[in-house]
C-alpha cells in the first residue's frame, strides 16, 4: 500500500471490524458475556485482543518465515478449542446466581477472575485467526507498525464493546438453556468451519 495513511489506517480498520464479526474471539466473547457481567468481559477482552495484535504487528515483519511452518496448527488448535468450548457451554449445568461477594471463593467470580478469563480466551482465539492473519499481512505490505496496531486494535475493541454489551442484552431478556445451546451451536460450527478451511484452504471461495 502506498496511500495516504488515513485512508489506509480506514481500510484496515474496516477490513477487521467486518471479519471480527464472525470471528472465533468475538464469539468467546459473546458467550462469556451472556454469563458475565459485560463490563468485566469487555476489559479483559480487550486487553487479550491488544496482546494478540501485538503479537501479529511484531510477526508482520518475517511472516513467510516465522508463522509459516506453524500456521496451520495455530489455526487447528483454535478451531478445537472453540469446538471445546461450544461443547462446554451446551453440556454446563446452570449454576445458582451469587451476587458479588457471596458463596466460597471456588464459586463466586471476582471481577479480576472474569477480566483475566476474558483476556486469555479472546487472546488464545484471536491466535491464527483470520484478522490477525490480516494484521500480519497489512505491517508486511505498508510497514507501518504503529498504523496498523492503532487500526487493528480499534476495530477489535468496537466489536468487542457492541458484542459484549449485546451479549449482556440477551442475558437479560433470552431464557438461559435456549442461550446456551444457541450460542454452544454456534461455537462449534465456527470452529469446524475454521478447521475444514484450515485442512482444506482451497474450500475458502477466493482462495488462490
Amino acid at each position: 500500500m502506498s496511500a495516504n495513511p488515513l485512508i489506509e489506517g480506514i481500510a484496515i480498520f474496516a477490513v477487521v471490524a467486518v471479519l471480527q464479526l464472525p470471528g472465533k474471539s468475538n464469539f468467546g466473547v459473546i458467550t462469556l458475556a451472556t454469563r458475565h457481567p459485560y463490563r468485566d468481559v469487555f476489559i479483559g477482552a480487550s486487553v487479550g485482543l491488544g496482546a494478540a495484535t501485538v503479537v501479529s504487528v511484531t510477526l508482520g515483519y518475517g511472516a513467510e518465515t516465522v508463522l509459516g511452518p506453524y500456521l496451520l496448527w495455530v489455526k487447528v488448535a483454535g478451531g478445537l478449542v472453540l469446538v471445546a468450548f461450544g461443547i462446554r457451554e451446551i453440556l454446563r449445568v446452570p449454576g445458582s446466581v451469587h451476587e458479588p461477594g457471596e458463596g466460597t471463593p471456588a464459586v463466586a467470580h471476582t471481577a479480576r477472575q472474569v477480566r483475566t478469563v476474558a483476556l486469555g480466551l479472546a487472546f488464545l482465539l484471536e491466535m491464527g485467526d483470520n484478522t490477525q492473519i490480516l494484521a500480519i499481512l497489512f505491517v508486511a505490505s505498508t510497514g507501518n507498525v504503529a498504523l496498523v496496531f492503532v487500526a487493528a486494535t480499534a476495530a477489535l475493541v468496537m466489536i468487542t464493546a457492541i458484542s459484549s454489551r449485546g451479549a449482556g442484552y440477551l442475558h437479560e431478556h433470552v431464557p438461559e438453556e435456549r442461550l446456551r445451546v444457541v450460542l454452544g451451536g454456534l461455537l462449534i460450527a465456527v470452529g469446524l468451519l475454521t478447521l475444514l478451511f484450515s485442512v482444506f484452504p482451497s474450500l475458502l471461495p477466493f482462495a488462490g
